[in-house]
């Protein structure tokens, strides 16, 4: 009933506990985008699951964060009525998916479910809802328009994009607690790169940094086209993309 949905970048450890983990009562079908991995590719690693509902995408060129645009092609392919968006480091326990599989056997349209995230080594009252890891319906993604790949390779467009699904659904957060098995990485910007840096060892990433007018353009463009719903649908998907799985 469910279709996890996951984006990759360069980690094949989190994409082998994912796959050596993934819970296939809840989750009936797999699709993971690899966001133009040059040093680890995610197929040397999903080609091993041959056993996993598994679909492997990957986009040809490593455009920088491109996480939206990930998602959008992902939920392209989607052929369940629900889907899980998250990140490739994001554990769902077993409580979680047990929970979530009984919402989804009484949710309808017009809903979409989010939950609270930790880190691993967090106490529990460190956990803070999650905005951008969230199980939705696939006709009201699709309503909505998807991500919006402008803001590709910075950041900024999860939030936006979520207050678009808040506009006309409604959010339901479950008490659930999923972990972030990252412990989360600090956020750095430079003007001298165009496409963020992974610091695994320091726990970095290096973003380009957006230009306070483009930032500007960018966030009026998101907002007029929240509050029109006539312009949620356009193209979606501008890069070169292969299935591989």
């Amino acid at each position: 009933m469910i279709t996890y949905v996951t984006s990759y970048y360069n980690e094949p450890e989190h994409l082998k506990y994912l796959l050596d983990n993934i819970n296939l009562e809840t989750f009936s079908k797999i699709i993971i985008v690899d966001d133009g991995s040059q040093i680890h590719p995610a197929y040397s690693v999903a080609s091993q699951y041959s056993d996993l509902p598994l679909s492997l995408y990957r986009v040809k060129e490593d455009i920088g964060f491109n996480s939206h645009g990930c998602r959008n092609l992902a939920m392209k392919h989607v052929d369940t009525d629900w889907a899980l968006l998250t990140d490739i480091d994001i554990h769902f326990g077993e409580g979680v998916c047990y929970d979530l599989r009984k919402r989804i056997d009484n949710a309808q349209r017009g809903m979409f479910f989010n939950f609270y995230r930790s880190h691993k080594e967090d106490w529990i009252g460190r956990a803070s809802e999650a905005h951008n890891d969230f199980c939705i319906h696939v006709d009201d993604y699709q309503e909505s328009g998807g991500y919006d790949e402008e803001f590709t390779p910075w950041h900024y467009g999860d939030r936006l994009f979520c207050d678009r699904l808040k506009s006309f659904l409604t959010k339901c957060t479950m008490p659930n607690i999923i972990i972030d098995r990252r412990l989360g990485r600090e956020i750095q910007e430079l003007t001298s790169i165009d496409i963020p840096v992974y610091d695994e060892e320091n726990r970095i990433i290096w973003h380009p940094k957006m230009p306070l007018d483009k930032m500007k353009y960018l966030t009026e463009l998101v907002g007029q086209r929240n509050e029109n719903r006539n312009l949620w649908k356009r193209d979606t998907v501008n890069f070169e993309w292969e299935k591989l799985l």
